[in-house]
């Protein structure tokens, strides 16, 4: 296996094990359902039936609901369709908890199946087209029936036609689709219901799902989890050198370069997996595999830069700063000292922590250095002026901008670390001393 994987499992084995992981992740599944989920047009009930069906989503109940719908499969199927597929029985102790959901997968044609269950683990494939009162058209179902027999001949595979108004499809219906309606979903939430055994939260959201596909929607929203953001920032500071990689590298299929932190459920499946070189490299295709199915979660976490939770962090010790941020550095002064306005923004002085990469050895440091600006906010140059004379700047009488360097590449500091008596909390005390001086 190649260094660059071997290092990436080490990583994600880092990642999964991060207590702020667990932490996040318990939010992230509790949080992100209706509000987040639906888009209030034709394709909500599909948005819906993707949530219900997905094991590790906020409704807790894992598999639950994929095997409410195998039984009513197994229920209205014909021996011809049953064919190959497992017994009842084995179905009761069979997991699904690996599955994967997929919504609007384009495969041969443009042609876009409305929702792909994957399940690797166990090799099962279930194809739902989903119908809210019109019909199948075009050959949509024969040409989502010949993807699958193409490319998973040797799983078990579930063709379903989700009709809630029972439409005769005619000419257009695929012999290996089972026609289902809307029964099997509120059976199973009913029955959970009856329970009486639900968190409150859930057993709201249930509610609002039978309300809403089988009856009048009042919506309503509720905020996420403001935990979230704090548990995202601290790892993608944690582990922001992983990040980086998952955006840098790529994996080839299909001719196609695929950005690693694009590995996707959708481009799995439907690209990657059908890639022989993947299937012919046991570990890169275990690897593939974990990124997939933790697409969402890392595609969210990469959303925060590594220098947002150290910003909140400066921010928090010292409150009366202006602080910006972005990808690869952080900046402030004392706000008091900043005029600021929509044409002249510059900051009169400001403290500037960047983050490098070496182009030799790929690691990562970080220098410091102190920035004084003339061409600031008329109201500002005082501030500027006053900070050049304070640090002991030597410029000349014309000086637009100067530099002091205070932690340079060959100070060797390797990671972001603001604890007390560590090296940038000691050049921080030092800047905001000098600048409450002015």
């Amino acid at each position: 296996m190649e260094p660059l994987y071997q290092k990436l499992k080490s990583d994600l084995n880092n990642f999964f094990q991060d207590p702020n992981y667990l932490a996040f992740y318990q939010r992230f599944r509790s949080v992100t359902y209706l509000d987040s989920y639906v888009s209030f047009d034709e394709n909500r009930k599909s948005d819906i039936l993707q949530w219900l069906l997905s094991p590790c989503e906020g409704h807790l109940q894992q598999d639950y609901f994929i095997k409410a719908l195998l039984a009513a499969y197994y229920q209205s199927a014909t021996d011809e369709q049953l064919k190959g597929l497992p017994q009842v029985y084995e179905l009761s102790v069979k997991s699904f908890n690996q599955v994967t959901v997929m919504r609007e997968l384009v495969i041969t044609d443009n042609k876009r199946i409305d929702l792909l269950l994957a399940d690797a683990a166990t090799k099962t494939l279930m194809l739902i087209e989903r119908k809210d009162g019109s019909k199948a058209h075009t050959g949509q179902l024969s040409a989502y029936f010949d993807w699958a027999e193409t490319h998973y001949p040797n799983w078990q595979r579930y063709y379903i036609l989700s009709d809630s108004h029972k439409q005769n499809h005619g000419v257009q219906m695929h012999h290996a689709f089972v026609q289902l309606d809307d029964a099997w979903v509120v059976t199973a939430i009913k029955r959970l219901l009856e329970l009486e055994a639900l968190p409150a939260r859930q057993e709201g959201i249930l509610k609002d799902i039978q309300a809403y596909v089988f009856g009048e929607w009042d919506e309503h929203t509720e905020k996420l989890d403001k935990d979230l953001t704090k548990y995202a920032k601290l790892l993608a500071h944690n582990h922001a050198s992983l990040l980086e990689t998952l955006a840098n590298e790529s994996v080839t299929a299909n001719g196609k370069q695929i950005k690693l932190i694009d590995v996707s459920p959708e481009t799995y499946f439907n690209t990657i997996a059908l890639e022989p070189k993947v299937h012919n490299d046991s570990e890169h295709n275990e690897l593939l595999l974990i990124l997939q199915a933790s697409h969402q979660v890392l595609n969210n976490i990469q959303d925060y830069s590594a220098f947002e939770h150290i910003a909140d962090e400066i921010k928090r010790i010292y409150p009366e700063i202006t602080i910006e941020v972005n990808s690869e550095s952080v900046y402030f002064l004392l706000s008091r000292h900043y005029t600021g306005n929509n044409e002249v923004d510059f900051m009169p002085y400001y403290f500037d922590l960047v983050k490098h990469t070496d182009k030799e050895t790929n690691a990562d440091y970080y220098t410091i250095s102190w920035e004084a600006l003339r061409y600031c906010n008329d109201a500002d140059v005082k501030y500027a002026e006053a900070f050049v004379e304070k640090a002991q700047m030597k410029v000349r009488s014309n000086w637009q901008n100067k530099t002091i360097a205070r932690i340079t590449k060959e100070d060797g500091i390797d990671k972001l670390d603001i604890s007390p008596n560590s090296r940038i909390r000691i050049e921080i005390d030092k800047f905001i001393k000098l600048a409450r001086s002015l």
